[in-house]
């Protein structure tokens, strides 16, 4: 069992576990087991998991785009309906749903095996969602959650939040640890994302963003945890920050999440690039949009952004922990981009 962070057990704490709130789906509890930020239920109709979610708008996008995905692929997680045909309850300050939990072990990113299974069936679930855009936007949704087209922008203004810190940051008249390394490091970084935005520009990505064979349902947090093994099978779970886009924004998620933790791991990335390949096959102009996404610094921007816009809770040494860990790694992602553009990997 993996161990509760104490953000988890925060957020844990929010839950009603109120037996009422299980007939409502028409379970018996028999024992609760807390694992990260959800609950493990044993009941009369085996395991479920219990989840406590922020609205109704977001469920019911992601829910519509499953039940699309499930008439061609089934190793996704499957919502269970409440006795009032949704698939979430209001239930007194919060908002529930039940999933079936699907039995297995999580990703190992250090087992060739299982990141080749897991690639594969990445590509396996991208076929099945093909025309996803079209129903999603035929079936009268609040929310339909897209980033077709955005990379551009987001860059862009990632670019000018950071020159923003900087400016800052630069003013403090007195600076901590972190800021120091902040300003060490900012400019590496801000050029990074010029080399993203050039390449992205004079790529095809424009093209790929209205070519309805390369839109998908991208999963759009492809961690170990995210996906369950199960007899040589891979599983898809926790779709919360699920959004349809071009299908090499998921490959670049998976890939980079797989290869970050093993030293930016080059042999790893063409594993996976590979595998996915000989299901459904990569074209040219989609891997020079993939090397223009991973040159974005996504870490490093998304913990400098929420450290000086305070969107995080977590402490000042977490904060600094963290910031420290990833520059460390930023040498060897820095050899990876390198090998990968001198390799030509481009078909």
């Amino acid at each position: 069992m993996n161990k509760l962070r104490y953000s988890d057990e925060k957020y844990l704490c929010d839950y009603d576990l109120d037996t009422d709130l299980f007939e409502l789906f028409d379970l018996k509890v028999e024992d609760l087991i807390p694992l990260r930020s959800v609950y493990i239920l044993i009941t009369d109709k085996g395991k479920k998991i219990l989840k406590k979610i922020e609205n109704t708008e977001d469920m019911k996008f992601i829910t519509t785009a499953l039940d699309y995905i499930k008439e061609g692929y089934s190793d996704i997680l499957t919502f269970v309906k409440a006795g009032d045909g949704n698939y979430y309850v209001r239930w007194k300050d919060g908002i529930y749903c039940v999933m079936e939990l699907i039995e297995g072990r999580e990703c190992c990113c250090s087992n060739p095996l299982d990141v080749v299974i897991a690639s594969k069936a990445l590509a396996q679930y991208h076929k099945s969602s093909l025309g996803i855009l079209k129903y999603l936007e035929g079936s009268n949704l609040e929310i339909l959650k897209s980033n077709l087209g955005k990379f551009p922008n987001k860059f862009n203004e990632a670019k000018e939040n950071l020159l923003d810190i900087k400016q800052r940051v630069g003013k403090y008249g007195y600076k901590n640890t972190f800021d120091n390394i902040l300003l060490e490091s900012i400019d590496e970084q801000i050029e990074n994302i010029n080399e993203s935005i050039k390449r992205i520009e004079k790529s095809n990505y424009e093209n790929l963003c209205r070519d309805e064979n390369k839109i998908v349902l991208c999963h759009n947090d492809l961690a170990h945890h995210n996906i369950i093994l199960s007899e040589d099978r891979a599983y898809f779970i926790d779709f919360e920050y699920s959004l349809v886009d071009i299908r090499v924004h998921d490959i670049c998620n998976f890939l980079m999440k797989s290869i970050k933790n093993y030293g930016y791991d080059f042999d790893k990335s063409i594993e996976i690039i590979n595998a996915y390949d000989s299901v459904w096959k990569i074209e040219k102009d989609e891997l020079e949009v993939l090397y223009a996404i991973m040159t974005f610094p996504n870490d490093y921007y998304n913990l400098v952004y929420n450290y000086y816009n305070k969107k995080k809770n977590w402490s000042y040494e977490s904060f600094l922990s963290k910031f420290q860990n990833k520059l460390a790694d930023e040498l060897d992602r820095k050899d990876f981009l390198k090998i990968y553009e001198e390799k030509k990997i481009t078909k």
